[in-house]
């Protein structure tokens, strides 16, 4: 990629019309830009400018960077895993309470959009 030969100077990145040209005005660019230029709507843009003022941090700030993303990955996982064990907990009322009103196991399973085997496997924890 020759960025030289890019014809777009700074401040005209409007007339970049290609994926090809606006990636070499992003990369001649890079230092001077404060932000990804609004013409670039691909999605690749923003990521390749978060990257690049990750990179252009000092070393105690990308670990304190990779420190709170760490922290925020944990929550979220933490996050996820309860709401999947109150679905699981909440299926397994669901059963228990459809079973007391006499449906069978497969109209259970029908109704829930669950496998029989499942529903059968927690009747028979009681």
């Amino acid at each position: 990629l020759e960025l030289d030969r890019l014809s777009a100077k700074l401040g005209e990145d409007g007339k970049c019309k290609s994926l090809l040209e606006q990636l070499a005005y992003s990369l001649k660019y890079m230092r001077e830009l404060d932000e990804c230029p609004k013409a670039f709507e691909d999605k690749l843009f923003s990521l390749l400018f978060r990257a690049s003022e990750y990179a252009s941090l000092d070393v105690l700030k990308q670990l304190q960077v990779n420190r709170i993303m760490r922290t925020e990955l944990d929550r979220i996982a933490e996050n996820n895993y309860a709401r999947e064990e109150g679905m699981k907990q909440g299926r397994k009322e669901a059963i228990r309470k459809f079973r007391a009103f006499g449906l069978s196991p497969e109209d259970i399973a029908k109704a829930l959009e669950m496998p029989l085997e499942e529903v059968e496997a927690i009747l028979a924890e009681g």
